[in-house]
């Protein structure tokens, strides 16, 4: 059994209790129930890890969180579990047989990939993200009935999701309009469809998957609805005609890459209620001159505005606690007037840019 002691524990931005390295050689790791993420490459190269058993509580795994871990050969998950990161389980070569919990919802591209024993595989009927799961993904749902391919997408009968392409027929479409009642739009759904320049999506909507429009690089604008309380990583990166978009008030984080190399994104305003801006969020969106952080924003992460070549007015305010590395390098911002208490990471701004503090409350 694992010494507790060995595992580093924490609070992500969010307030929830992360394990976030464990650096033991125990071969069987009992998951504390009070512990609800597992952070990103947790366990990742531990090679003395066999068997891991989840307690209870535990709601998300992180990317590669166990990742190359040689000698996992069993998992067990527990009910409430769902979301399990990109290449979680990467690689884990002894691993022969997973169990997912009926309240998985999201599994990231190859969380499951390269895991040369893996033959035994038992999906719930909830998933809204698979896109590239385990090696033999398109198998997997077309021997499930809860799944389905209709126009030429894999589509999740029972929670109308649409969750990829099953065909590259759908690369010629130029407008697309989802039909009311679709609630999710799964990872990597339209990826590359590089003709595709409106799309029209219902209120019903609530969920968009990571590198959902990905290199959609005719796409010149798009209206998220209200309904839309998460959108995922690089779910807009390199959409390089997209002007302008409005994002809903509910969305609690901007993720990594969403906007990444946009670089006709000229204006963009961020909903009061964000608590964080990822890394990459908006990296090399060139025409963006002016952008502010509202007051829920914590923590604005590594090169979130990095290489916004024209951006030279940011507007911060008090909340913020943290401005990652070389988060606004490359910008044109000459000044900076931050909150007393906000820690500045290395290089976060250029030399030549003037950092003044203040105590006040809105700057």
């Amino acid at each position: 059994m694992e010494n507790l002691s060995e595992m580093i524990v924490g609070l992500d931005v969010f307030g929830r209790k992360t394990l976030k390295h464990y650096d033991g050689k125990s071969s069987r790791i009992s998951i504390p129930s009070d512990i609800v993420v597992i952070g990103g490459g947790a366990f990742q190269n531990n090679s003395y890890v066999e068997e891991v058993f989840f307690e209870g509580a535990t709601e998300e795994i992180g990317r590669n969180a166990f990742s190359k871990c040689k000698n996992l050969r069993s998992i067990e998950f527990s009910e409430g579990l769902s979301t399990i990161g990109k290449m979680a389980f990467f690689g884990c070569d002894k691993l022969d047989f997973v169990e997912l919990p009926s309240t998985v919802k999201r599994i990231g591209y190859q969380a499951f990939s390269k895991c040369i024993s893996l033959d035994d595989i038992i999906i719930n009927d909830s998933l809204i993200e698979c896109y590239g799961a385990f090696d033999n993904i398109n198998e997997i749902l077309d021997n499930n009935p809860s799944y389905a391919k209709v126009n030429d997408f894999y589509i999740n009968k029972k929670e109308k999701a649409l969750l990829y392409q099953a065909s590259d027929k759908v690369k010629a479409l130029r407008e697309l309009t989802l039909p009311e009642g679709v609630t999710s739009i799964g990872s990597f759904a339209f990826f590359e469809m590089k003709n595709l320049e409106k799309v029209v999506l219902p209120n019903s909507v609530e969920n968009i998957g990571d590198s959902a429009f990905e290199q959609c690089v005719s796409l010149k604008e798009i209206a998220i609805p209200e309904s839309v309380t998460h959108i995922g990583a690089a779910a807009f990166r390199s959409c390089t005609s997209l002007r302008s978009i409005v994002l809903p008030e509910v969305l609690p984080s901007i993720e990594d890459y969403v906007f990444g190399v946009c670089p006709s994104l000229s204006s963009i305003m961020i909903p009061d209620g964000v608590q964080k801006i990822g890394d990459d969020a908006f990296f090399g969106c060139s025409s963006l001159t002016q952008v502010e952080i509202p007051n829920s924003v914590k923590v604005i992460d590594s090169t979130a505005f990095n290489s916004c070549v024209s951006l030279k007015k940011v507007i911060f305010h008090k909340g913020l606690r943290e401005i990652g590395f070389m988060a606004f390098a490359s910008c044109a911002l000459e000044e900076a007037l931050v909150p007393n208490d906000t820690v500045i990471q290395e290089h976060a701004f250029d030399d030549y840019c003037n950092i003044s503090f203040t105590d006040k409350e809105a700057i």
